[in-house]
């Protein structure tokens, strides 16, 4: 599954960008699948200094785009951002 993880945001509002492709279980796919064509829960406005998140995943069968931000992004989300952020440090 190729990816695309944008963060920006924070104190200083340097953004980040990740790219590539990653492998994951028929599991773990379907869990992220899942989780992500969710309705987004209100963001919330009067956040200050906090992230967002853009996320894009595709792959053969599959083509998503979502944006968090630090009041709504699921943890199962977050677990699955920062372990595929490891893995391209």
């Amino acid at each position: 599954m190729n990816y695309k993880i944008r963060i920006e945001g924070g104190f200083v509002g340097i953004s980040k960008e990740y790219a590539g492709e990653i492998t994951m279980g028929r599991k773990e796919k379907d869990n992220l699948k899942r989780v992500l064509v969710k309705k987004i829960e209100n963001t919330n406005p009067k956040l200050r200094d906090g992230f967002v998140y853009s996320i894009d995943l595709w792959d053969e069968n599959f083509e998503h785009r979502i944006t968090y931000d630090e009041s709504n992004l699921p943890e199962s989300v977050r677990q699955w951002i920062e372990k595929t952020i490891a893995k391209t440090d």
